[in-house]
């Protein structure tokens, strides 16, 4: 099976307006994935509701769907958005890498290894992970009055003696289509995870995070253009 991406852009954004379409050192934000797209499968499709990116007349590899405005509001799930698109594809028998153009710093590399993690067999979804602060351990729910920690046996451990934490930072998921049509969600039963060192996991949500991006994005003036 080959590797097709899907980069999913939403016109509106609470934390950052625009964002999808900002200039980042000279180059709008989403096309940074779309290019690394190209570079690490075999076809990119997008999936957004922006009108200059759905007039945009973009060549060989690329395809653009149309996102209903029922599934462009901040509180609609991924999982909905991608069956949307699964809906609209006459292919449905690929491996699907989900990008999200907010995590421009990730590398080619990244995304090679999480194929190469995927195609081991071992995992029915595979996605990049990082570093989270192990004060997390400690946390859980209040109703009214009562307290219901996440896990009790780190409530009252020494820092020292947790172990490291890692949460998905949202720059790579992989998976079969077929298998999340089957499942109407993600493939969680066996889930692979690739560390992503902290300076590459930034995800983009505010003017802060966006202008952190600048100060490390490197443009790349040798890739082959397809739009």
């Amino acid at each position: 099976m080959k590797y097709y991406s899907f980069i999913p852009l939403r016109a509106g954004s609470k934390g950052l307006k625009n964002k999808n379409i900002l200039k980042l050192n000279k180059k709008e934000l989403y096309l940074y994935s779309v290019e690394q797209a190209l570079r690490t499968s075999d076809k990119c499709f997008i999936s957004t509701d922006i009108e200059s990116i759905l007039l945009r007349d973009f060549k060989s590899k690329i395809s653009v769907f149309k996102r209903p405005n029922k599934l462009a509001g901040d509180k609609i799930l991924m999982k909905d958005v991608i069956l949307d698109f699964l809906s609209k594809t006459s292919q449905q028998n690929f491996k699907m890498i989900l990008l999200q153009a907010t995590s421009p710093l990730r590398s080619d590399e990244d995304i090679h290894n999480c194929k190469k993690l995927f195609d081991s067999g071992k995992y029915t979804m595979v996605m990049s992970v990082s570093k989270k602060n192990k004060a997390s351990t400690k946390y859980g729910f209040v109703k009214g009055e009562n307290f219901s920690p996440f896990f009790e046996e780190h409530l009252f451990n020494n820092r020292q003696n947790i172990p490291d934490v890692y949460g998905p930072n949202g720059a790579i998921y992989i998976f079969n289509a077929s298998d999340f049509l089957k499942l109407r969600t993600f493939p969680n039963r066996n889930i692979g995870s690739y560390i992503i060192p902290i300076e590459r996991s930034l995800d983009i949500d505010t003017i802060d995070d966006f202008k952190l991006a600048e100060n490390h994005i490197i443009e790349d003036y040798w890739y082959i253009k397809y739009y």
